[in-house]
């Protein structure tokens, strides 16, 4: 039998056949018979692989092969030395970042106990205590307290009674603004002046022009210059302003007035620190205020002092120097959320939860500012059970597995005895007597009788009627929550027809006079818009109902409610509503893009003789399903005749969008502020400081 295996046949010359075709043997492929094991397989296969070998070898020997050899060597070497060098920077890099972040957490939570504040302050007496400072050399230290990173702490004493103002500026970077203030004092005059220079520049060169005016008008001027340090947080120094070309042009006295604000923006931390920041009406930030783990989303002032949520659990009281006088650690069974009012006692209304329970967002908690005693004060899990029962809880897929049935997401005192409460699952809003109050103290301050809010003897008033218990006034919200259940009786009714509001935030009520200089200004603005549009067209404008219409005075038993209508519905503990039915035009849409849809400014008017409300002033701004808020805000103006008018403008911050607006009665966009770089603004509100820090 012929040999299958064989070696390949020769030429007569004695070369391979495969060469002589000029092919390369290499690219034959010997594939031995699988049925066959004949004796030639095993050499077939070592001559295949011998006939490799020397081609490897060959190949090896070529003086180009070793170059990209060694070449390639060398080159994977020095991407291991170089992956080796980044993971060792990188590694260091986070230990020191983990290092500094628990370093400056550790400082701030130090900052909040008063025995860091008590060694501040014997630092500052003992400074004191060492000479007499003077116009001319005065004391001043550089955030002593920790409770403002860029502020001055200015002590000095004049020879007769002076009063001070300061500018801050930063000569060699001219963009920024110069910021000048009256430093606030007990007295107009006074021979000693202590107080807080805020303003300063972070990350630069800061010159403060103190201007020391005495009785008899003559001044001193002296300057100190400081270079600040960088934030402690992240916060953009400079915001994006966009302003409407009639504001730019017009309006002087408005933007004037305007310009003596600060925004204070809150929640801007992480979840180990927090702070708040307050930019000017220029959008360039003057202080920066570092706190723990701060739920709180606004300032109150009392008795000269500053109330701020510092925690979780804790409360914290500035005076105008930065010094935190008082700190109430409230039980850690608490943990406190969204703002907090002063009832006509000075104690603190918080809104709260019990870590103990699955419910969240339902307590009103009261923390008396003198001893800094908490206790529960209205447990809504109690007041509304009945509603509460017929929710369910979240499933392990929700963000939340905690019941938030509820979710109260402001709070306002409201003179007489009640509170108007924000809940942000049910979209309504609820006015509440509180425990201690008596009906006829809540009449009182709407100037009647409360008509049928607190008509019925159901079980919706389920902490009673007495006057120890909390009960319900009246509730604002959609009828297809609460019409099947026994808290119908305290759901208004709409006197016209208009959309509900949906998932708000930020519900005040407009006292007597605010309300009333609202109307007129609101009013005021309508004419002179209606004026524009028949000068320019010739027609005129008919003026309808709600928005568009002007406003009647107030009557007793009635006022104004405003708010930040986010214009989102979702409730994922009531399953059974079905917003887009509720509320039309309402939005579902929680992430994505945001700039597609509206939110909207709401203000009612509310009726309590008739138990009804309308809308008395509606205008879009932009979308936020959560968070946000709005403001009413004063702003004075001066006259050529000396006298100071207010001119009521709103302030609306859309949290989602990191933007907020300032915005006419009617509507029109003046100024807008951008915060790039910034997750979310939870809340902006506009304070003067006026009789903190300014005078």
């Amino acid at each position: 039998m012929p040999d299958t295996h064989s070696s390949p046949a020769r030429t007569a010359d004695g070369r391979d056949p495969q060469k002589a075709a000029g092919r390369n043997p290499s690219h034959v492929a010997v594939v031995p018979d699988p049925g066959t094991r004949a004796a030639g397989t095993g050499q077939a296969f070592l001559r295949a692989h011998d006939i490799r070998t020397r081609q490897r070898k060959n190949m090896a020997e070529k003086p180009r092969y070793r170059a990209f050899k060694w070449i390639l060597i060398l080159t994977v070497i020095a991407m291991i030395g170089v992956l080796g060098i980044w993971t060792t920077r990188q590694y260091y890099r986070a230990k020191n970042s983990l290092a500094a972040t628990t370093v400056l957490t550790d400082r701030i939570k130090k900052i909040y106990t008063l025995d860091y504040q008590d060694q501040a302050q014997q630092k500052i007496d003992n400074y004191k205590k060492s000479r007499r400072y003077t116009p001319g050399n005065m004391l001043v230290l550089a955030n002593p307290y920790g409770t403002n990173t860029t502020s001055l702490y200015t002590y000095f004493e004049t020879d007769s009674p002076a009063k001070v103002s300061y500018t801050v500026s930063t000569p060699e970077d001219r963009s920024y603004p110069a910021f000048t203030r009256s430093a606030f004092q007990d007295r107009i005059y006074q021979t000693s002046h202590e107080f807080s220079v805020i303003g300063l520049i972070p990350a630069a060169k800061n010159t403060v022009t103190y201007t020391v005016t005495y009785e008899d008008g003559h001044t001193d001027i002296h300057k100190f210059t400081y270079v600040t340090g960088d934030l402690w947080g992240s916060a953009p120094v400079r915001l994006k302003k966009t302003v409407a070309a009639r504001f730019r042009e017009t309006d002087k006295g408005i933007r004037a007035g305007l310009a003596q604000g600060l925004f204070a923006v809150f929640g801007l931390g992480t979840n180990s620190r927090d702070y708040v920041y307050l930019y000017d009406a220029d959008g360039i930030l003057r202080a920066e205020f570092p706190m723990m783990n701060n739920h709180g989303k606004n300032f109150s002032f009392h008795d000269g002092l500053m109330y701020y949520v510092s925690n979780f659990n804790q409360i914290s009281a500035m005076d105008s120097r930065g010094k935190l006088v008082s700190i109430f650690n409230i039980p850690s069974i608490y943990q406190i959320n969204s703002t907090h009012t002063f009832d006509s006692q000075g104690n603190l209304l918080l809104i709260a939860s019990d870590k103990s329970q699955l419910d969240t967002n339902n307590l009103i908690v009261k923390v008396s500012s003198v001893t800094g005693t908490a206790t529960e004060y209205i447990n809504f899990s109690t007041l509304l059970n009945d509603y509460r029962k017929t929710t369910r809880r979240p499933l392990s897929t929700d963000n939340d597995l905690r019941w938030n049935w509820l979710m109260l997401d402001s709070i306002q005192y409201v003179p007489g005895g009640s509170v108007i409460v924000s809940s942000q699952e049910t979209s309504t809003i609820m006015k509440i007597r509180l425990p201690d109050s008596t009906a006829s103290s809540a009449s009182s301050a709407s100037g009647s009788s409360s008509g049928n809010s607190t008509s019925g003897s159901t079980s919706a008033d389920a902490a009673g009627t007495g006057a120890s218990q909390p009960s319900i006034t009246y509730f604002l919200g959609p009828h297809q929550i609460w019409d099947a259940t026994v808290y119908s009786d305290y759901l208004y009714r709409k006197s016209e027809d208009f959309s509900t509001h949906a998932g708000q935030h930020s519900v005040e009520q407009l006292d007597d006079g605010t309300a009333n200089s609202w109307i007129s200004e609101y009013n005021n603005s309508l004419r002179r818009k209606k004026r524009t549009a028949e000068a320019s067209d010739g027609t005129s404008q008919p003026s309808g109902t709600g928005e568009g219409a002007e406003l009647q005075p107030l009557g007793d038993g009635q006022h104004l409610v405003y708010m930040f209508n986010n214009n989102y519905g979702y409730s994922p503990t009531n399953t059974a509503v079905s917003w887009p039915g509720i509320v039309p035009g309402v939005n579902t849409v929680s992430q994505g893009d945001l700039s597609r849809y509206k939110s909207r400014f709401y203000m009612y008017r509310v009726d309590e003789n008739s138990g009804t409300y309308t809308l008395a002033s509606s205008f879009d701004i932009p979308y936020s399903p959560r968070y946000s808020n709005a403001q009413m805000i004063p702003v004075p103006q001066s006259s050529t005749s000396g006298d100071t008018s207010h001119t009521m403008l709103v302030l609306a911050n859309t949290a989602q969008q990191h933007t907020w607006g300032i915005y006419s009665p009617q509507g029109d966009e003046l100024v807008r502020f951008t915060a790039s770089g910034i997750s979310r603004t939870d809340s902006v509100y506009c304070y003067t400081f006026t009789g903190f820090y300014f005078s």
